[in-house]
């Protein structure tokens, strides 16, 4: 089944970078489709044809349809997002969450790029963004980052999957197990709740 990654960041973050080694390094064998989402992103390297790149307006939004026109496109099993941190993100997970629940797609990892230098200078102002970011992530690449800067992707969300670069395949991999077996964990537990309380209500009623 198709693959669907995100790639969230603010320009100049490092978005363009973390596609390549992630096109070069982990996912070596496969045809890719990048949908690169903002005006002034980078040219990425030309990697011949199992590589396509296309362009969408986030300021369009990401509605269904059009989202189904784009990551269905014949040819590739797996497609990238790369997405402007000041896009309407929880958009197109709603629309990528509808096309996986019809088994059309697989969402894989939910990775955003933190650039040391811009969280210093724009963190305060604008930190909601940068939650909303964090919160719609799993995995995190932290550029130059500080101590204050890790400390607050550990706090937002304190099972992400955070990396300062390098071993990016087990990095990668761990984003995207991290992201698929949390709900089941929690279903998991939910079951165990369950099942220990029709024990407990079984024993009750066989003493009565």
């Amino acid at each position: 089944m198709r693959v669907v990654d995100i790639v969230q960041g603010f320009l100049d973050s490092g978005k363009t970078t973390l596609i390549d080694v992630l096109i070069r390094e982990v996912l070596s064998n496969e045809t890719i489709l990048v949908i690169q989402t903002e005006c002034g992103e980078c040219q990425l390297p030309d990697y011949g044809s199992r590589v396509k790149v296309v362009s969408w307006d986030w300021e369009k939004g990401f509605p269904l349809t059009e989202m189904r026109k784009l990551v269905l496109m014949p040819g590739f099993n797996r497609v990238i997002f790369e997405v402007n941190g000041m896009a309407p993100v929880e958009e197109l997970l709603d629309s990528l969450e509808v096309m996986q629940r019809r088994g059309e797609i697989t969402i894989g990892g939910r990775m955003a790029v933190f650039y040391g230098p811009i969280w210093q200078v724009m963190g305060k102002p604008m930190e909601d963004l940068f939650r909303r970011m964090a919160l719609s992530s799993q995995g995190f690449w932290l550029r130059e980052g500080s101590n204050d800067l890790y400390n607050f992707i550990s706090q937002v969300q304190p099972k992400g999957c955070k990396t300062s670069g390098g071993e990016w395949l087990s990095w990668y991999y761990s984003t995207v197990d991290s992201d698929r077996y949390f709900p089941v964990k929690k279903i998991a537990k939910a079951a165990a709740i369950v099942v220990g309380m029709l024990l407990f209500y079984g024993f009750l009623y066989l003493k009565i």
